[in-house]
């Protein structure tokens, strides 16, 4: 049975604005993730690349489905853990008094079983150390 791995905002903006710095290391990484899961993106993350597609949910939709992309939504949970996350970004100096986006994303692949794959390791391995964390 495939895993699942939940996809960054950063990792899918390098592909859908062709980013010069990041698109073939980000491509190459989603790819080989393919092969073995099955790649999920949260509602977090659909906001977050909805500008990249003009606001537009069938543009949205069209181009995560022909990418074999699921969708998941945010496990009611995993709010605890992105507010217990969030708590320790503001004692350490943090100054955000929202919770962070980050937070509900890391809180969901953690409480869900799912790897992350992202390019902001160094945040998601400080707030969710025992967070499986891929890297392109």
């Amino acid at each position: 049975m495939k895993s699942r791995i939940l996809l960054d905002t950063n990792v899918i903006l390098d592909l859908l604005t062709l980013d010069e710095t990041w698109f073939d290391g980000s491509a190459q990484a989603i790819a080989a993730q393919q092969r073995t899961r099955f790649l999920v993106l949260s509602p977090g993350v659909c906001a977050e690349i909805s500008r990249a597609l003009d606001y537009d949910w069938a543009k949205l939709d069209g181009w995560r489905r022909a990418a074999s992309m699921e969708l998941e939504t945010i496990p009611f949970e995993a709010s605890v853990l992105a507010a217990r996350a969030h708590a320790q970004y503001r004692r350490t100096g943090g100054q955000r008094i929202a919770t962070l986006p980050e937070f509900f994303i890391g809180a969901h692949a953690l409480f869900a079983g799912h790897a992350l794959l992202t390019r902001d390791a160094t945040r998601y391995k400080t707030y969710f150390p025992k967070l499986k964390i891929i890297s392109p």
